[in-house]
């Protein structure tokens, strides 16, 4: 998912602040649902160092940053309005 006119410079600040707030409730909502799109988003492409993850390896890291990077509201809304195929599928996880 690509946001439209995006600063990569929000980005690093994005991270600056929850990594300065863990779990940053008061972090305006659209901004939290953003940084688990972006997230799974970087995780799901091919990158020039390494090949895209599986989905389902994907999910997995998300939870695991839930109550450090990532809020539980926003992480578990954002995995379970995937397709449950695409975290399944051969090839995908």
């Amino acid at each position: 998912m690509k946001i439209r006119g995006s600063d990569p410079s929000l980005v690093d600040d994005l991270l600056w602040f929850l990594e300065a707030k863990p779990c940053a409730v008061n972090f305006p909502l659209v901004g939290r649902i953003a940084a688990v799109a972006d997230a799974f988003d970087a995780l799901t492409s091919d990158r020039v160092y390494r090949p895209a993850l599986p989905h389902a390896e994907a999910a997995r890291i998300l939870r695991e940053a839930v109550g450090s990077q990532f809020g539980p509201d926003v992480v578990g809304a954002f995995l379970d309005s995937l397709e449950l195929d695409d975290l399944s599928r051969p090839g995908q996880g």
